[in-house]
């Protein structure tokens, strides 16, 4: 394979928007669910991304069939790579993204950037496989549903409704308890997720007045039972897409669980959703919480993954013979 690897171009920026286009295609017949897309759209991303891009482009016999283009922050020492940051065009996918890593790392490594995160389709099986064997750590997925599609769930006498901000201080104490259930879930094994971020616990009820999420809940009588929360999508995929909304924060009561009550509220909120003019749901959920992984990839299609790597800056340069 006679692979030659060039540094970025802004030349060559329409035809690495078309193997972006062809990237996300190859995934579309996998997750028939993601909305169509043309090349003006991924060619406009890449513009936006292009000047702060480090990467490469591989050439075979003076053909571009694949690139690599991580959009970078020097200051605090940071790179991502989209999913619109990648496209490759060969039977070999896995050895052409090699091949672009091995010569963009060296770019990244002298700008000090010690936070790798990449974009990955989920069904992009050899390049997955090429960042795994590269000590990329898989952190979260992502996953979508068409709210056409039927969520199966057998019927419970339990009240299911949609509720505003006022009501839901009528139970803010149930709602700050679930927060606790599922931070202990995540700090418990196999996760072993410290949650940081999330603690104190007691001022995380406030997250749910948001003017921009909507409040679905389940009642066994007056006593709440389970709850889910829907929003706009902030997944980049989903931006500009007017008929897109994300799921998130899902509980159900400890001694309610294991009676299907949460894929009835799924299907409670997936059609009044759909009522409201939702095409596409998603959720981003973390791939080493088995709970997560049971439930929602039962429901929704995974299409990306996201992996990070962190590499010590301590361990970049030549070491001199004294």
């Amino acid at each position: 394979m006679n692979i030659d690897i060039r540094p970025l171009e802004i030349k060559y920026i329409d035809t690495l928007a078309e193997l972006a286009l062809d990237n996300y295609l190859l995934e579309k017949k996998q997750v028939n669910a993601l909305k169509s897309k043309d090349k003006d759209y991924f060619l406009s991303k890449l513009q936006i991304t292009f000047p702060d891009s480090i990467g490469n482009i591989a050439f075979e016999n003076n053909n571009i069939v694949g690139y690599l283009a991580y959009h970078t922050n020097v200051e605090h020492q940071y790179a991502n790579l989209p999913l619109y940051g990648y496209g490759i065009r060969h039977a070999k996918r896995g050895e052409i993204m090699d091949r672009l890593f091995q010569n963009t790392a060296t770019s990244l490594g002298e700008k000090f950037c010690k936070n790798l995160r990449v974009n990955i389709y989920a069904h992009d099986i050899e390049v997955l496989k090429f960042h795994v064997l590269s000590a990329f750590t898989m952190d979260t997925t992502d996953v979508i549903r068409d709210t056409e599609a039927l969520v199966n769930a057998r019927n419970v006498d339990y009240i299911f409704k949609e509720i505003n901000k006022t009501e839901l201080l009528n139970f803010k104490d149930d709602v700050i308890e679930f927060y606790r259930d599922l931070i202990n879930h995540l700090r418990a094994s196999p996760i072993f997720y410290p949650c940081y971020e999330f603690l104190p616990i007691e001022e995380r009820f406030n997250d749910f007045l948001s003017d921009s999420i909507r409040i679905f809940i389940i009642l066994d009588k007056s006593k709440l039972v389970g709850m889910l929360i829907s929003e706009p999508s902030d997944i980049e995929i989903a931006q500009g897409d007017d008929r897109a909304m994300s799921l998130s924060d899902l509980f159900v009561a400890k001694e309610y669980r294991g009676k299907g009550i949460a894929t009835c509220l799924l299907r409670f909120v997936n059609n009044e959703l759909k009522k409201s003019g939702a095409r596409r749901l998603y959720v981003t959920h973390g791939t080493i919480n088995p709970t997560s992984r049971g439930f929602w990839d039962k429901y929704f299609a995974n299409f990306s993954f996201a992996m990070s790597r962190q590499i010590n800056p301590d361990m970049l340069g030549i070491i001199e013979k004294i």
